[in-house]
């Protein structure tokens, strides 16, 4: 559905659902997974606040 870099929808909608939740398969067999990645970040608090580190998010 958005194959490429472009977003395929209008620019003011923030995000697209190609269907409703519900039992049926629907897109599932239409889903190919290529990649995954995993991150994390931490999260400190100290008498001065809050502060959270997080890493470099390069591909």
């Amino acid at each position: 559905m958005a194959d490429g870099l472009a977003w395929p929808f209008e620019q003011k909608i923030l995000f697209k659902k190609l269907q409703d939740y519900s039992n049926k398969p629907g897109l599932y067999d239409k889903v190919s997974f290529e990649f995954s990645r995993s991150y994390s970040f931490a999260s400190e608090f100290d008498r001065n606040g809050h502060k959270i580190t997080l890493p470099d998010f390069h591909q």
